[in-house]
């Protein structure tokens, strides 16, 4: 499983990624904002389009929704045009590639402070597939990961 997380406060990026380390996580990547997570999502499908057999794409990102630069929401948008342009590329240049026909946009995981019905309303609004609030426990992560690793790959997912 190949992570991403996009978190602009340093502790919570060292948190977030020990406790998927100690869940079994070793794919992790971290970047300071939403511009940051766009381009690296932009950079694993590129690096997809040259060899997909390679692999590379992230399956989660965990996305903060209020960090500088640009915030979570609005990369999540970016992440989901992105995706969708990249997705159509990679099945006009390899339409048998195996790895290609098995590509799917990530899952993209809103982390934030804020907990309003309205909050959670953009962040599905904006093309997030789960919302949770910090601060996140360990055990909720947990349960957040295997449901979403089981819906990515199936209930036989081995996380590393």
């Amino acid at each position: 499983v190949r992570i991403l997380i996009a978190e602009d406060n340093k502790v919570n990026q060292k948190v977030l990624k020990r406790m998927l380390e100690t869940l079994g996580y070793s794919d992790i990547s971290v970047v300071w904002n939403g511009q940051e997570a766009v381009d690296a999502v932009k950079a694993s499908w590129d690096k997809f389009l040259l060899q997909p057999s390679a692999g590379g794409l992230f399956d989660i990102v965990l996305m903060d929704c209020l960090m500088p630069v640009m915030d979570g929401w609005t990369a999540t948008e970016a992440i989901r045009t992105l995706e969708e342009e990249k997705l159509a590329e990679a099945q006009a240049l390899s339409p048998n590639c195996p790895a290609v026909l098995e590509a799917q946009a990530s899952i993209v995981l809103a982390l934030t402070a804020n907990a309003t019905k309205e909050d959670k309303s953009r962040c599905c609004d904006c093309g997030m597939d789960g919302f949770y609030t910090k601060p996140l426990s360990r055990d909720t992560l947990n349960a957040a990961m295997l449901h979403w690793v089981s819906v990515l790959f199936g209930d036989d997912a081995d996380v590393s």
